[in-house]
């Protein structure tokens, strides 16, 4: 946030949409970047995909939450870094595992009851 002098904004909104907008832009880019780069070498090295991607890039995607927890505790905010482990694991399973359950048992069935995992 950019304030003057006097302690008005000089910030505005179409700046902050602008800058939504350009993260999320480089976030889909650096994610393809990062799922294409894996595959490649998943196959080079004759891994499974699933193997890379339980390992390889479930650690890249940590690392962040990681290095931001050692961060704050290191400052003496140790409260902050363990909201942070709980927190961002938590957003992960809510949101990485059930929106796309969610989406799929909406529009990949039809609005129909999902009964894939029935054991008949």
């Amino acid at each position: 946030r950019h304030i003057d002098a006097t302690g008005n904004s000089t910030s505005s909104l179409n700046t902050a949409f602008l800058a939504v907008v350009s993260c999320l832009v480089w976030l889909i880019i650096g994610s393809y970047a990062m799922v294409t780069s894996l595959e490649r070498l998943a196959a080079l090295m004759d891994i499974p995909d699933a193997v890379i991607g339980v390992t390889v890039s479930a650690a890249g995607t940590s690392l962040p939450n990681y290095v931001a927890s050692r961060i704050a505790a290191e400052k003496g905010f140790g409260n902050m870094a363990v909201s942070n482990a709980f927190g961002s694991n938590t957003f992960n399973i809510m949101v990485g595992l059930g929106l796309p359950w969610v989406l799929y048992t909406s529009f990949g069935t039809g609005f129909q009851p999902y009964s894939g995992l029935r054991n008949e």
